[in-house]
């Protein structure tokens, strides 16, 4: 027992203010993470109000609402992939954390799941769409380089 402090039970040179520093350390470590879940599950449920689960149609929409919603919760990028799956229809879970298996960043798992679900996305770009948009612009008597620079504006 010479190797203890006495009263504590605790190994010499480890004194009770050590002791008691690092137990408020942990104490305010799990109430970091604790606060980050809650913000989490919050930015959730108001996506999930707004938009509903992720059903596989419309991407752009989803993400544009899901991202900002976790941006002002404050939610870490590393959060908002392992809990977008808590967002989507149990249909497609599967198929969204097959995704998120491989991926670092927020930025490449947007792009995987933009090519994933590509084909059903209301804002994605085709041929006749992008003729009608030209179509469409007043006077139809802009340089190129204008066009591009609106265009970019609007669906970039």
């Amino acid at each position: 027992m010479g190797d203890q402090v006495p009263g504590f039970g605790l190994p010499s040179g480890v004194g009770a203010h050590d002791l008691f520093r690092t137990f408020a350390q942990f104490m305010e470590e799990r109430q970091q993470v604790h606060g980050e879940d809650k913000n989490t599950t919050k930015a959730l449920q108001v996506v999930v109000d707004k938009v509903g689960r992720f059903d596989g149609r419309n991407i752009t929409k989803f993400l544009r609402v899901y991202t900002c919603e976790m941006e002002v919760h404050q939610v870490s990028e590393v959060k908002m992939i392992s809990t977008f799956d808590l967002a989507v229809v149990p249909e497609i879970r599967e198929r969204v954390q097959e995704l998120h298996t491989e991926t670092i960043s927020w930025k490449k798992f947007e792009e995987l799941l933009k090519d994933e679900f590509f084909e059903e996305d209301s804002k994605r770009m085709i041929k006749q769409t992008f003729l009608d948009w030209i179509e469409q612009r007043p006077g139809n008597q802009m340089a190129p380089n204008e066009l591009i620079r609106e265009f970019e504006a609007k669906f970039g």
